[in-house]
């Protein structure tokens, strides 16, 4: 059975995405609380949602943004599906690799454990 046992040596993921959004309660009407099956007396409206992206390898990809308005929530999934595509261009791009010295293959051609496990 293969498992990981070092931690500390796992791969890192090139992009993380923190988002909050916050709200305001409400107090709802009388003739609103009425018609509820339960007893909530308060609604909740979104009103500012902002989200950081880091980037592990580059900090210009790195951005902070914030919406506040009513729509937030429509433009927040906007830009995360902006992201999402914009991500998958960068990561599915083919980078040419250094030309490999004679003491790199010698290493290479020696190895026993991949680059994580050593």
């Amino acid at each position: 059975m293969i498992s990981l046992s070092n931690y500390c040596r796992k791969e890192r993921v090139s992009f993380v995405v923190y988002a909050d959004l916050e709200y305001t309660l409400e107090r709802m009407k009388k003739e609103d609380m009425e018609t509820l099956v339960t007893s909530y007396t308060y609604n909740r409206f979104l009103y500012s949602i902002a989200y950081y992206v880091h980037c592990l390898y580059d900090d210009s990809l790195s951005k902070y943004r914030f919406r506040r308005n009513n729509d937030c929530i429509a433009w927040f999934a906007e830009e995360l599906k902006n992201l999402a595509y914009n991500v998958k261009t960068i990561l599915s791009a083919n980078v040419s690799m250094a030309d490999f010295t004679k003491n790199n293959w010698i290493k290479f051609n020696s190895a026993t454990h991949c680059y994580v496990c050593v």
